[in-house]
């Protein structure tokens, strides 16, 4: 699972929004299901710091407003190979791209974690937090 952004919803309560590739679907959590989520090692991309929820693979961070929260804004790069582009936008909605027609395609749009260049889109390959000794320190349940 991913975290993509955070969103505003129509009562003004901000929620977070998670990616399941599995499911292929967004899901909306409030901050205590998304704290659960974080700290059972279910997300790949966030941990919390100080009770914040951060992400650390992100060019842009980006919180939804209710108005634009349902519209395609924010896209999100979940996997790509040698010739194609995995995306999902806010709403959930996955786009499969050559790496040519992807630089035309998000041009003008909300990347969160990658740059666009004339010569492609370059991702930011930090999926998990790491310390100097190269361990992972995602927020760690304590006993």
């Amino acid at each position: 699972m991913y975290y993509l952004c955070s969103a505003c919803n129509s009562d003004g309560v901000v929620e977070y929004l998670f990616f399941d590739p599995d499911a292929k679907a967004v899901f909306a959590k409030d901050y205590n299901s998304a704290v659960e989520l974080i700290t059972q090692h279910k997300v790949e991309n966030a941990k919390l710091e100080n009770s914040v929820i951060k992400a650390a693979d992100r060019v842009n961070k980006v919180r939804l407003t209710a108005e634009n929260r349902s519209k395609s804004v924010a896209f999100y790069i979940y996997s790509e190979d040698d010739e194609l582009i995995y995306a999902v936008d806010n709403r959930g909605e996955i786009f499969v791209m050559s790496i040519n027609v992807a630089v035309e395609f998000f041009k003008g749009k909300t990347l969160l974690n990658a740059t666009l260049h004339k010569d492609g889109v370059e991702v930011c390959g930090a999926k998990r937090f790491t310390n100097a000794l190269n361990r992972d320190y995602r927020h760690a349940v304590t006993k």
